[in-house]
This record gives structure tokens, sequence and C-alpha cells, in this order.
């Protein structure tokens, strides 16, 4: 019996030292962590940031060089001092203090390093012929790191900003051209300018030539007789030359087309040999004269309009030109356009007329302007007193069927209070 009680006093006293699952040494230990995220500016300025806690302890996280941001998981909550080593382009941070609270991730925002004077510089240079060069690097003697840009296709300009240093340029190009040598550079906070870099003919000639008259040329293309390969090429409006830099050797057809009023001129043949330039000499293109010609200054501001509608029966001159200004860009509304006929009768040959207001002896001129929901319409013509419009018929070819001649005028509008319009050095040239 005694052993009984013994047991049943023992069992008692195990299950009293169980511990309790929802004392307090159970309960997880709250947590004492926290995040810290941030972005470093500028891009690439160092790979990585420290974060220092007051025991001096020295916490490391690595920086984006794309997006230049970072970010310290599960550091002890804290006061933390920011730091990033200097650099011989960027000072140091190391004024940066921050407070990690547990549980949360703390932004700092953007933190930009104070560049040092004179640590960057850049190099400049233009890789011709146009459109040649595929890119431009420049390499760090000391680092190794490379620094690459893109020539510009419209002009084959390029510029690189660097840190101060020693560097070796090099060029790719397409083919059939050779690169440029490489050119040794060293930047110390100053631009530096390579002027322009010629890349190496390689395995490709050039055509040459000219044209004639000035600014009459709109496009010119070389077609390689064998391949069909066909090669725009570059016109100097202000030299009134051609230039076609980079054609593999072969015969090629050169083909022209013309702005208004001269016509494209015949096909020519053109050799094209290994490292040489063909010169075509002077492209001369006819001009066109069966267009119509009408120009005139309104408030000093020129216009020329070719092949206008115009008829010449019976002595009753007309003609008319528009034109229509539509919106800037898809959101905007806003739109203009003008119209000015002109209509003249009594003409018997050369001399002087003048307009009368009538319907066949009138120039008009009309504006009309829109935002997208209304429109207005402003009409100036030859009504009334202060108005005044009169043409020279400088001459008549009834064999060519052309009439020539000089026009001004001064307009009243058909709304008080609205200026008047001047027409100053109208000139027209029509064939009927």
């Amino acid at each position: 019996m005694k052993r009984i009680l013994l047991l049943i006093c023992f069992s008692i006293l195990v299950c009293a030292c169980k511990k309790n699952p929802n004392h307090d040494s159970l309960i997880e230990p709250a947590n004492t962590k926290g995040s810290l995220s941030g972005i470093l500016l500028p891009l690439g300025a160092s790979a990585n940031i420290y974060a220092t806690d007051v025991q001096g302890k020295i916490y490391t996280a690595s920086v984006n060089t794309v997006v230049g941001s970072f970010q310290f998981d599960q550091l002890p909550a804290g006061d933390y001092q920011l730091s990033v080593p200097p650099s011989t382009i960027y000072y140091p941070l190391t004024n940066r203090s921050v407070r990690v609270l547990a549980g949360q991730t703390i932004g700092t925002g953007p933190i930009m390093l104070d560049q040092v004077p004179g640590a960057m510089g850049s190099v400049s240079g233009t890789l011709l012929p146009v459109g040649s060069g595929t890119s431009v690097t420049a390499t760090n003697k000391k680092t190794g790191q490379a620094f690459v840009v893109i020539p510009e296709k419209a002009y084959g300009g390029f510029n690189l900003g660097l840190p101060s240093g020693d560097y070796t340029l090099s060029f790719t190009v397409a083919a059939p051209l050779e690169s440029p040598d490489e050119v040794s550079i060293t930047i110390s906070g100053k631009p530096v300018s390579l002027g322009t870099m010629n890349c190496k003919p390689g395995n490709s000639g050039s055509i040459t030539g000219s044209f004639n008259p000035v600014a009459s040329a709109a496009t010119i293309q070389a077609i390689h007789n064998l391949s069909g390969t066909v090669t725009s090429g570059f016109i100097d409006r202000y030299k009134n030359t051609l230039f076609f830099p980079v054609l593999l050797p072969g015969t090629y057809t050169i083909k022209t087309t013309a702005y208004t009023p001269y016509l494209s001129p015949a096909d020519i043949t053109a050799v094209v040999t290994k490292g040489n330039t063909t010169d075509v000499g002077m492209i001369t293109l006819p001009y066109n004269t069966d267009v119509r010609i009408l120009s005139y200054k309104m408030n000093g501001l020129a216009t020329v309009r070719y092949n206008p509608p115009a008829t010449f029966i019976d002595g009753v001159l007309k003609f008319s030109v528009s034109t229509s200004n539509p919106p800037a860009t898809p959101e905007s509304r806003n739109s203009s356009s003008t119209a000015m006929v002109f209509s003249l009768d009594g003409i018997t040959g050369p001399g002087k007329y003048n307009f009368t207001g009538t319907n066949v002896s009138n120039m008009s001129y009309t504006a009309t302007t829109s935002n997208g929901y209304s429109k207005t319409v402003t009409n100036w013509g030859v009504y009334g007193p202060g108005a005044s419009a009169q043409v020279e018929i400088t001459a008549i070819d009834a064999a060519k069927r052309t009439i020539k001649g000089k026009y001004a005028a001064v307009l009243v509008a058909d709304k008080i209070g609205t200026a008047n319009k001047s027409i100053t050095e109208g000139e027209f040239y029509l064939n009927y």
C-alpha cells in the first residue's frame, strides 16, 4: 500500500514539474533585425556601400551598376554610419547616419557622391564616312575598364565621358571598310577632341561628282549591276556635290531624282575599283518648261508653289494656290489652311492692269483656323476703300502657251477690326 501511495505522489510531482506551453520561456523572441535600402549615384560610382554599427562592426552591400540600387538585409536594429571609400573621381561618403528599426525596411533615398574637380573629362570626334562606324571603345590602360559609345548615324559624331586616366581608343566599322588605327589619349578633367577619324578603304572604292543647277537634285542612288545592291549617296546642297564613300568594286548604274521644277537626268554608268575614287563629273538636270511657278511674299514670308491650277482663256487669267497645316501632334486639334485666288479679265497683252473687285477682277485671300470644335474663316480681297491690287504682265507667248508677270496688293478683310493683308514681290510663270 505504501508503495502505491509513493507512486501516486511521484506522478503528481512529475506532472507539477511539466512546463506550461503558454509560459513566457517558450515564446519566440521578438524580431530584432531590419533592412536598409537606397540608391547610390552617380551610376557606377562604387561597387559597394558599407554600414558600420556603434560597436564598429561593418556590413557590406553590393551596388547595382545599372540602376544604382543597394540593400542591406537582416541588420540588427540600431544606428549606423553609411560610407563609400574615396576614388579618383568621387569624394568619400562619411557622414550619412541612419537608424534601422526592427522588422522594417528603411529607405535612405538617393545618395549622391560629390565629384572631385577635374576628375572627369571627355573625348569626342567624327568617324567618317558617315554611318560606317559601329562603336568607339576607350580602354583604361591601368585598370582595363572599357567605355563604349556608338557614333551618331546621321553625321558620324561621338562624345564619351571618361574618368581621368590614360586610354587606348579603338574603333569598329562596317565592312568592307577597315578601322582607323588605335589612338592613345590622356584624360585630365578637360575635353579631348580627335577631330575627324577616317576609316581605311579596305576592299572598297568611292564615287564623287557634282550637280547643275544648284539644289536641283533630290536623291541619288548607285545600283550594282551584278548584285542589284542599292546604295544611297550623299548630296551636299551647299557645295552642290555628290558622294558615295563606300562601294564594293564593280559597275554601277547611277540614278538621280530631281526637285521641281527640274527633270531627272538620264542614268549614267560608273566603274568602281578598289581603293580608288571615280569622278562622274557634273550631272546636269534639265529644266521642266511645262511646270507652273507662282511665288509671292506676305508679311515678309516668301512662298513658292509649283503647278498651281491656272487658266488663260479669252483674256481672262485665273490661278489659285492653297496651303494646309494639319495638327502638329496626334493629341492636338489645332489646324489651319489658306487659299489665294487670282482672277483678272481684259488682258490684251503685256502691260499693267488693276483689279476692280468684281467676280472676274479680284484677288482674294482666305485663312481658316480650327481647334477641332469650331472653325474661324477670314476673307481678304479688293473690298472698297483702302484696297488695291495690280498686276503687270511682262510676257505672253502664244506659241508656247505661257504667260509671265508680277503683282502686288493690299487686301481688306471682310471683318471690321481685322488688319489688312499686304502681298508683295508676287511673280508668276504659268503654262495655260
